[in-house]
């Protein structure tokens, strides 16, 4: 018998349902850690909050419409069947979060690097008109902290983006 999709997460066996394409979006960044109790530390001190906290082996932080997992190198190695390289610097991906204002960039920055995360460029001007930082989790994850100014942000906290929030050529 064929099961077949007719909503974001319905499933029918009705073989006459008319099947709809599978909704695909990003729900969870699950970071590999070499310290589970640190990270956690490290992301709760800069104002993430933690759910699920009966969750064995992995951390669950709510992060505006994604969920932050933190889970152990070694653990996330065996459930991928391929070994996990550690984070060094800025690799293939930068974690970001945008901010409201050119002050909470500096205060951003300045909370991480208290609960040790390491500076990796202090604030500054963009070239297309906004404001900056780097820095990086004890892991090496890189965070890019970022005031756009032609971006808004909803009643929920999340990032707007409309025609009018490009900015020539660079989409931060």
């Amino acid at each position: 018998m064929r099961r077949t999709l007719v909503g974001n997460d319905t499933v029918t066996d009705d073989p006459s349902a008319e099947p709809r394409p599978v909704a695909f979006g990003l729900h969870l960044v699950t970071l590999a850690v070499a310290d589970l109790d640190r990270a956690a530390a490290f992301y709760a001190s800069i104002g993430l909050v933690r759910h699920l906290r009966q969750a064995p082996a992995v951390a669950f932080f709510g992060a505006g419409n994604v969920v932050l997992s933190l889970y152990p190198r070694e653990s996330l190695a065996q459930d991928v069947g391929t070994p996990i390289p550690e984070a060094s610097g800025a690799g293939r991906i930068t974690l970001a979060c945008n901010v409201a204002s050119e002050d909470l960039v500096a205060a951003l920055l300045e909370r991480a690097l208290a609960a040790g995360g390491t500076c990796l460029r202090i604030p500054f001007r963009a070239s297309w008109g906004g404001t900056v930082s780097y820095f990086a989790d004890p892991d090496g994850h890189v965070w890019e902290v970022t005031f756009a100014p032609t971006f808004t942000f909803d009643t929920e906290g999340r990032l707007v983006l409309s025609p009018q929030s490009g900015i020539s050529g660079h989409a931060p």
